[in-house]
């Protein structure tokens, strides 16, 4: 004797269909989700190794802009050249308002003219001496305060 199968034990279900269009949809938007997950970590995680390396060196120059005159010779061009690698890589992990602030604050810094910024003389001292030093430090924090936002 033969089993009979009994009839609508083979149907399909109605709403199988749904069912595998809802399996499909949550795989695709889970893996989505993962993928955006992941990429936000790994973009944070360069922007702290960045900001580690960045802001001790700021910190070094502002207290060397603070310290003895003798500290001050060089110390310009020193930090760009030190601070540059940084802002750049620091500037590409940023969008939007972040990396406005932190291009004005380096321009501002980098661009500095000679007028405001010359190295003194050993007898030089007085207002003009601590007005440069004043518009050093003040744009030192202001590229210390950005990158603290960030």
């Amino acid at each position: 004797m033969i089993a009979e199968i009994p009839p609508g034990a083979l149907q399909v279900p109605d709403n199988a269909l749904w069912i595998l269009a809802g399996w499909v949809l949550s795989t695709l938007l889970v893996g989505w989700s993962g993928y955006r997950w992941g990429l936000h970590s790994q973009i944070a995680a360069k922007k702290l190794e960045v900001k580690t390396a960045m802001l001790p060196l700021i910190e070094k120059f502002i207290i060397r802009a603070n310290g003895k005159r003798e500290d001050w010779f060089g110390l310009r061009p020193e930090s760009i050249g030190q601070l540059l690698e940084p802002a750049i890589k620091l500037k590409s992990l940023l969008t939007g308002r972040k990396r406005k602030l932190l291009i004005e604050a380096w321009e501002r810094f980098s661009k500095t003219t000679p007028d405001e910024f010359h190295i003194t003389q050993p007898d030089e001292e007085g207002e003009k001496a601590d007005k440069m030093r004043q518009t050093f430090l003040n744009r030192l924090n202001a590229i210390k305060s950005v990158v603290e936002d960030c």
